[in-house]
């Protein structure tokens, strides 16, 4: 059970006291509905075991209500991340909340560039070797129009083991809009999978949480969200050059639902090659082919002279 604060302003209050709407350009969708934010913390602690002692980092916290959840949860810290100021009040009344049980740290900045190493560090936060699970957790209802940007911000950092990865295998517990989050599971052979999916699944495992309707959020997008929890595995599905994942993947999945050995060409005319090298049927299309093998391709792309052609072609 997630335990409740001290007497609080309503979020409904917060944001009439504050003057807080959403800004369109901000991608800013708020979920006041604190059931769904209880719910999000509950799930996320089956997966996570429970958050006391932990430290959760918040994307995006806006007026708080997932804030509210999170901390009613106990964790011995809490890390906001939040670029519109004008949430910095709503801020400083839950850090102070919080108090004695939880730290509330306030980060004023964009979560793209925000460095999680430096901030962890900064408190105190130790590291665990890669084979234990990380005593870390990032939660956030992610803007929709930048959440796949950050995600695979955060991707990179698993692969290389920086950011909020040096201290251990840490646990990501995300709102996305429904069809993201759906490509993020997504499973070869449906209409899904796609890039995004080749790029998480190689190095973590992702599951669903549950779906929300976007009449859920304030003001209600067109889309509903889907809540994803996604784990770094202790080893990726393949060894990789993630770079040359990332590229070969953009250029052949940008006419899914041809062929390999037509969407191949984007990469260049004669890149069907790669395919009998690795032993790939060129008649199956992207979504048919499994992860593994898209880090085989890549591997034997990043080796031969389309990536060195490719790469000198690329805008410094």
């Amino acid at each position: 059970m997630v335990s409740r604060l001290p007497q609080l302003p309503t979020l409904r209050d917060i944001i009439r006291l504050y003057g807080l709407k959403a800004k369109q350009e901000l991608s800013q969708n708020f979920i006041l509905d604190l059931n769904v934010t209880d719910k999000l913390i509950q799930r996320t602690q089956r997966r996570t075991g429970p958050f006391y002692g932990k430290t959760v980092i918040e994307v995006g916290p806006g007026p708080g209500s997932l804030t509210r959840s999170i901390i009613a949860a106990k964790p011995k810290h809490v890390i906001l991340i939040e670029k519109d100021k004008r949430f910095l009040p709503s801020m400083e009344m839950l850090k102070d909340a919080a108090l004695p049980d939880t730290q509330v740290h306030i980060i004023l900045g964009d979560a793209l560039k925000i460095d999680e190493q430096e901030v962890l560090t900064s408190i105190g936060i130790e590291k665990k070797s890669w084979e234990e699970e990380s005593d870390v957790v990032i939660v956030g209802n992610l803007p929709f129009a930048v959440s796949t940007e950050l995600l695979l911000k955060w991707v990179r950092q698993v692969h290389h083991k920086t950011g909020a990865f040096a201290f251990g295998r840490t646990g990501m517990s995300l709102m996305f809009q429904k069809e993201v989050g759906h490509r993020i599971i997504a499973t070869p052979s449906t209409k899904e999978f796609n890039r995004l999916s080749v790029m998480v699944q190689h190095c973590c495992k992702s599951n669903l949480l549950f779906d929300v309707g976007s009449k859920n959020f304030v003001p209600p997008p067109k889309v509903d969200g889907s809540v994803v929890y996604i784990e770094p595995l202790v080893t990726p599905v393949a060894p990789v050059d993630l770079e040359a994942l990332e590229d070969f993947c953009r250029m052949v999945f940008s006419t899914k639902r041809k062929q390999l050995s037509n969407c191949i060409r984007s990469v260049d005319e004669e890149a069907e090659a790669l395919l009998h090298i690795a032993g790939i049927d060129p008649i199956l299309r992207p979504e048919q082919v499994p992860v593994k093998d898209w880090c085989l391709l890549s591997n034997i792309y990043k080796h031969s002279s389309f990536y060195q052609k490719h790469k000198s072609n690329k805008p410094v």
